[in-house]
């Protein structure tokens, strides 16, 4: 964790990577990495997804930076709807989504996604949403990474804010097994 700023806040992500092998699906309180009073909840049907061949990195947050997942281990949201829910307010700085990389390209492209988004809530009052539409544009721009990183065609958008605080991040109307998430 990094040293706390003058603000004392915190920087803390949920550790995928911790998931029991055995596990196929996500238990509906996971929250591996985070403090107790941040505890985290599931809703919706969220299989567990390894990637063996996938190597750590980090990038900057800005949206049109080239992303990878710096880990091996996704969720792959199963259902229509799902629902990751905090204890308290968080400032979600990135929340790394990956898709097929074949809907980054071609007729697929203009079809996927449509009308679904992910939103930030807090009190269940949204704070941010971001379409999947721009999802897959901001994938688009990371395209060539997943490829490059052998992570079966699979390309990365950052959908994460850092200016406002939830408590809950809404995937909503998203095509079913077609959202993996990498890193919160």
């Amino acid at each position: 964790r990094p040293p706390a700023a003058r603000t004392g806040s915190q920087c803390f992500w949920i550790r995928l990577d911790r998931l029991p092998p055995y596990e196929a699906f996500l238990p509906r309180g996971f929250s591996a990495g985070l403090p107790s009073a941040l505890a985290a909840t599931w809703e919706g049907l969220w299989e567990v997804s390894a990637d063996a061949d996938a190597a750590a990195a980090t990038a900057s947050g800005r949206h049109t930076e080239r992303l990878r997942a710096p880990w091996a281990t996704r969720l792959v949201l199963r259902t229509v709807v799902g629902y990751l829910r905090f204890a308290m307010p968080v400032v979600l700085r990135r929340v790394l989504v990956g898709i097929p990389g074949e809907y980054a390209t071609g007729a697929e492209a203009a079809r996927w996604g449509h009308g679904g988004m992910i939103c930030g809530r807090r009190a269940r009052r949204e704070k941010w949403c971001v379409p999947l539409e721009r999802v897959l544009a901001m994938a688009r721009a990371n395209e060539d990474i997943g490829r490059e990183q052998g992570h079966a065609g699979l390309v990365y958008a950052d959908v994460g804010n850092s200016l406002y605080a939830v408590d809950e991040i809404a995937f909503i109307a998203v095509p079913p097994g077609d959202v993996r998430v990498a890193m919160v």
